[in-house]
């Protein structure tokens, strides 16, 4: 049938063509009739009409904005996942410090919205020399601190590396605070990621 579609709409065809080619397909007599004398042209497909040009323009955008929306996500789940793992590396890092007794004195960390900083003795004090800031991605932030007694710097005891800053730290992601991550930190000085 779709050779004889084909056919019929490419090729024009003298009425007394059409006819015995149409007996011949069908093996019927229905197609008979008094066209002499005519000149049978049948239009052929010249181009994309604008209701299907508007469909494949809408499948088009309705996949680009599904791909967008499984991008932000990817991106900031991979966010904050580095940024968990860097604040539980800078942690670990001031335990080390404090474990080994470098310089002979303790060393903690202080955690601020957008950064986290490794500093030497018992209490931090800002643009210190031996500070370390560790800014976070631009697309994170800390959004709570629940750290025994309020604080927000964890300082380890020398020789054991343990703490009495123990609590959570939740980061989440800047455009939406349902997509975090909560850091425990544990009085071993331990953290980990949940």
């Amino acid at each position: 049938m779709a050779l004889l579609v084909l056919l019929v709409w490419c090729t024009p065809l003298e009425a007394t063509e059409f006819i015995p080619f149409m007996h011949n397909y069908f093996g019927k007599k229905e197609f008979c009739g008094p066209l002499t004398g005519y000149t049978l042209y049948m239009r052929s497909a010249r181009g994309l009409s604008l209701v299907e040009t508007l469909v494949v323009i809408g499948i088009l955008s309705i996949m680009a904005a599904l791909t967008f929306e499984t991008y932000v996500s990817v991106n900031a789940n991979k966010a904050l996942d580095t940024d968990a793992e860097r604040i539980i590396a800078e942690i670990g890092h001031a335990r080390s410090l404090t474990v080994g007794s470098k310089n002979d004195t303790e060393w903690g960390v202080h955690i601020a919205s957008s950064s986290v900083t490794i500093f030497e003795g018992d209490t931090y004090t800002e643009g210190a020399s031996g500070n370390t800031v560790a800014p976070l991605h631009s697309a994170v932030q800390i959004s709570a601190i629940s750290l025994r007694d309020g604080v927000t710097d964890i300082v380890f005891e020398r020789l054991t590396g343990d703490t009495t800053a123990t609590g959570t730290v939740t980061l989440s992601y800047v455009a939406s605070s349902s997509v975090a991550r909560t850091i425990t930190i544990y009085g071993t000085g331990v953290a980990d990621v949940q």
